[in-house]
């Protein structure tokens, strides 16, 4: 099969090589990818930026594809995933073909393609686990997303209208006061949660945008990741951080979210656009291209 590899960190030691097909074990499945996200992290992943990572690695997170062997009731069966461990200390699926925990498989929603599928995982799941899990986003709340315009941002829109909650965005670049804006959307308020998809500057922005008692989800840090913040304000406005880290989400734990998102899109209530595809065999200028393509989503496709 095809897949890509690489043995040190740095995206010019990312390469196209043949190796054999896998075998799937007890407990396992093997899927034929038919479309594989690419994710910045997974950028990140092979320019050395995850301390997890173990080497000589396929990179991937992200898969929509066929059950080739495994269980007898899901072969053949059109399935979608992913997994804290693919990509970083499992091979992942920028491959033709990749191996699961069995008790992970998840049917692709109906109203998917492939490539749509594929192109849901890590924006959707990442929303979701910030919204729902970690920040328990309810009805008629207000939700500020930073960086609206992202995959993670759009996927954050639609969970909450899902979650009857109001949903209120500004993009990356905003030179707007932010938290005077958010505060006349909301009657002086401010917002309930804030979904922080930029980090940075952004940070301090997202905090004085919350109401009393509002949840600040982080999902990125830029930079050394060290941020300043008056603690005293923080406490007397009763603020909550939150970190979420998709990453620290197995695929078999992570199944049970596919299986809400894959309920979700079936019935209409979440959309996702088709993103751009590359052929597999182009990857490594794929993952070029995703350097100077903010905003775009793409997916690898296996011939």
């Amino acid at each position: 099969m095809k897949r890509l590899r690489f043995e040190r960190p740095g995206l010019e030691n990312l390469r196209l090589e043949d190796a054999p097909r896998p075998t799937a074990g007890i407990g396992e499945a093997l899927i034929e990818v038919r479309a594989a996200g690419l994710n910045p992290s997974d950028l990140t992943n092979v320019k050395g930026g995850f301390q997890q990572t173990t080497l000589p690695r396929t990179p991937g997170r992200d898969y929509a594809g066929v059950v080739r062997e495994g269980p007898g009731e899901w072969l053949g069966a059109a399935v979608w995933g992913s997994g804290g461990e693919l990509g970083f200390t499992a091979d992942g699926t920028h491959a033709e073909y990749v191996l699961v925990p069995a008790a992970s498989l998840v049917r692709k929603p109906d109203r998917l393609s492939f490539a749509a599928a594929a192109a849901a995982g890590v924006p959707f799941t990442t929303a979701w686990l910030a919204l729902v899990v970690a920040s328990q986003l309810t009805e008629d709340e207000t939700l500020l997303v930073i960086g609206a315009a992202g995959s993670v941002g759009r996927a954050a829109t639609q969970i909450a209208k899902v979650r009857k909650a109001r949903a209120l965005g500004v993009d990356r670049n905003n030179n707007q006061n932010v938290p005077q804006w958010v505060r006349a959307e909301t009657g002086g308020r401010g917002a309930d949660v804030c979904l922080d998809t930029v980090s940075g500057p952004m940070f301090l922005v997202a905090l004085e945008s919350l109401a009393i008692s509002g949840r600040l989800a982080v999902i990125i840090a830029k930079g050394d990741g060290n941020v300043t913040f008056n603690l005293r304000d923080f406490y007397h406005r009763r603020l909550r951080l939150l970190g979420v880290d998709s990453l620290a989400i197995n695929a078999e734990a992570m199944a049970a979210i596919y299986r809400e998102l894959a309920a979700l899109f079936d019935a209409g209530a979440l959309t996702v656009e088709e993103p751009a595809q590359a052929p597999l065999e182009n990857g490594v200028d794929a993952y070029r291209k995703l350097e100077s393509s903010e905003g775009r989503k793409w997916v690898l496709v296996p011939a």
